[in-house]
Formats: structure tokens, C-alpha cells, sequence
């Protein structure tokens, strides 16, 4: 339960969580980056994007994952675009600030991983009582993204069309229902065949993301949470 917070507007309304996770348990990472190799072994270049990244450990999943699967390959994924809506998440995500973790989530991150995790993060003290351990990001990883504030359904008129990783996950429930017909449109109209659509447990069980997406010409790929656009006819 990495970034364990409750941001609330000026009124003390409740707006989202910023609850993140290494590794996150509702993506099967083995089969994600088995999937990345088959559509991309003859791109050169694949635009990788990680939308509501919170402080960064899921993007650092990623970084990793890559690193560990393709090698020297990996760099045709790098840099990876990671955004977020929350100042306070960038501030601290672009400081390379330490991650504090409790030790369930330190255990599943070593069951992913193994015993490199010295590779790619320093241990340091965490912050609060909540945590138990803090990893800090080492340069090596660091140096494969870019942090930067963004909204998604502003920033989708940005990206690429082709070739497109975007991981967009386990923040739709926050949007209310227009803005979640907003995003799948702007999706659909934006993405092609080429590219993939990454959500999460979080979406497909408390706003059906799964089949808003297949509404708008998306289609289910061989990992569950990862959508392609439908081939055209």
C-alpha cells in the first residue's frame, strides 16, 4: 500500500486515492511482457506512457520488468511518460524520493523480482509508522523515465496513435460517468491497432471499464486488463 493517501477538495470532499503498489497483483507481469514481445519484436521504437502513476512504483515495475525480459532491447520502450494529476505525486516521484512499503508488499515485490532488488534500489528509512522499509530508486532506473503532470483526458490528444502502450489503471472510478465515456471515445478515436490499453482490477470491478472499452472497438487480448483496437474490417 505504497502512497497510502485520501486527497479531498478545499470543502473536504473526498476526490481519489493515490494508492499504489509495486508489481500490483491484478496484472499477470509475466504475461504483460511475453505479450510486449510478441506485437513489438519488429518496432523500433514503442511509445511507453503510465498514466495516474502516483509516486512511481508501478512505473518502476515496468522499468524493471523491461530490463529484466528484454536487456539491452528495452531501451526501445524508454523513456517511459509517466503522469499524474497530483502535484504532490510529481514532486516527489521527479525528487526521487524513497517509497516506503510494508513488508507483505517488500516479500511480493522479491517473489517478482528475486534477489536483485539491491540492483535497482537503496534501503533507507522509511518516513512514518506506517511503513516498515523504504526504497529508494537507484540512477539506473531512474534515468528511463520522465515525470510530469498531466490529466489523461487532456493528454490523449497528445500521444501518439501507433505503437502505444498506455497504462491507465485503477483510477476510473474516480472519474464520474461522462468523463469516463469522455476517455473511452477520445480512446477509441486516438489508438489504433497497433497499441494497447492497460487497466485494472480496480476499474473493471467498480465501473465495468472492461466492457465500456469493448463498446468502443476495443478488443480483449491474451492477458486479462489489456485491450487492443479491433482490427478494422
Amino acid at each position: 500500500k505504497g502512497n497510502f493517501r485520501i486527497v479531498c477538495d478545499k470543502n473536504n470532499n473526498f476526490l481519489y486515492r493515490t494508492t499504489t503498489y509495486f508489481f500490483r497483483s491484478d496484472l499477470n507481469w509475466d504475461d504483460f511482457f511475453s505479450l510486449l514481445d510478441r506485437k513489438y519484436k519488429d518496432v523500433p521504437k514503442v511509445n511507453f506512457i503510465n498514466h495516474c502513476c502516483s509516486n512511481g512504483e508501478e512505473t518502476y515495475s515496468c522499468i524493471i520488468g523491461l530490463l529484466m525480459r528484454f536487456r539491452g532491447l528495452a531501451k526501445k520502450f524508454f523513456p517511459i511518460a509517466a503522469k499524474d494529476i497530483n502535484d504532490e505525486n510529481i514532486v516527489s516521484a521527479k525528487s526521487g524520493a524513497s517509497m516506503g512499503i510494508q513488508e507483505s508488499d517488500f516479500y511480493h515485490i522479491k517473489n517478482c523480482i528475486g534477489d536483485t532488488v539491491l540492483n535497482y534500489f537503496d534501503y533507507v528509512a522509511p518516513q512514518n509508522n506506517f511503513y516498515s522499509i523504504a526504497l529508494k530508486p537507484k540512477d539506473n532506473i531512474k534515468q528511463f523515465v520522465h515525470f510530469a503532470k498531466g490529466d489523461i483526458l487532456e493528454d490523449v490528444e497528445k500521444m501518439s496513435g501507433t505503437n502505444t502502450v498506455l497504462l491507465c489503471r485503477n483510477f476510473w472510478p474516480y472519474l464520474d460517468s461522462f468523463k469516463r465515456e469522455d476517455l473511452a471515445q477520445k480512446l477509441e478515436k486516438k489508438l489504433d491497432e497497433t497499441s494497447l490499453v492497460v487497466i485494472g482490477d480496480y476499474d473493471a470491478k467498480e465501473a465495468k471499464v472492461d466492457e465500456l472499452l469493448m463498446q468502443h472497438n476495443f478488443i480483449p487480448t491474451s492477458v486479462e486488463y489489456v485491450f487492443t483496437k479491433a482490427p478494422k474490417a
